[in-house]
């Protein structure tokens, strides 16, 4: 396996199993073993064995990666744990229509965006129940036509990432009417116009969220 051609130094791994989990990234990939240093948890270092079996999974320009490995060497270096994580599998990619969707309740702001001579719509808070690189699901209060133009700010606090994402403009794709007390609608709507800076910080969330419940999911039944 060319872990070359899929991974760079640098990468971030999430590196997990049974007993232990952590964060790290690439320092070295070395004929079929990704070398990785082992970081502190609180006033101690992360304690991984030779021998001992871990899912990692990593993310990269190219998609999102996941694959088996069992720890070869550990040594100290510089004060600095490091692991050779080997790859005992083949390689898992979770395709771009899988991954790049999140089932996460996210605080939004939303207001229908007035046309010319209207007067400003008020901003409503509430909730997502997903979110994609395309678009967002999330509850509502009243109903609102399909075509519709809305403008919405996210607000973004998980996996590390905490940003404001301002005034994406959004088109209405479908309202459905729910028995919920809590909330009468179901929005879905189309992202149209966002800047380049919250496209890849959405991109990044919604990647992180999918693999944060994949590695859950496929570690449970990981021995």
């Amino acid at each position: 396996m060319q872990l070359d051609r899929i991974l760079s130094p640098g990468n971030e791994v999430r590196v997990k199993n049974e007993i232990n989990g952590f964060i790290t990234f690439i320092d070295d990939i070395v004929d079929g073993a990704i070398l990785v240093p082992v970081p502190a948890a609180g006033e101690r270092r992360v304690l991984v064995k030779p021998g001992e079996r871990y899912l990692i999974s990593c993310v990269t320009d190219l998609g999102l990666y996941m694959m088996e490995t069992e720890v070869g060497e550990v040594s100290l270096s510089d004060n600095v744990t490091m692991a050779e994580l080997r790859v005992i599998s083949n390689y898992k990619k979770i395709q771009r229509r899988d991954a790049f969707r999140a089932n996460e309740c996210i605080a939004v702001s939303v207001r229908r965006k007035e046309r010319e001579g209207e007067a400003p719509y008020p901003w409503v808070n509430t909730q997502t129940v997903d979110l994609s690189e395309t678009g967002v699901l999330l509850k509502y209060n009243e109903p609102c036509e399909p075509g519709w133009t809305m403008e919405l700010v996210l607000h973004l606090d998980k996996y590390g990432v905490k940003e404001t994402l301002p005034r994406i403009v959004c088109s209405v794709a479908r309202c459905v009417k729910t028995d919920s007390r809590q909330f009468e609608y179901l929005i879905g709507m189309r992202f149209e116009e966002m800047n380049e800076k919250t496209q890849d910080t959405l991109i990044k969330f919604v990647v992180l969220s999918q693999r944060s419940k994949l590695t859950y999911k496929q570690g449970k039944g990981y021995k």
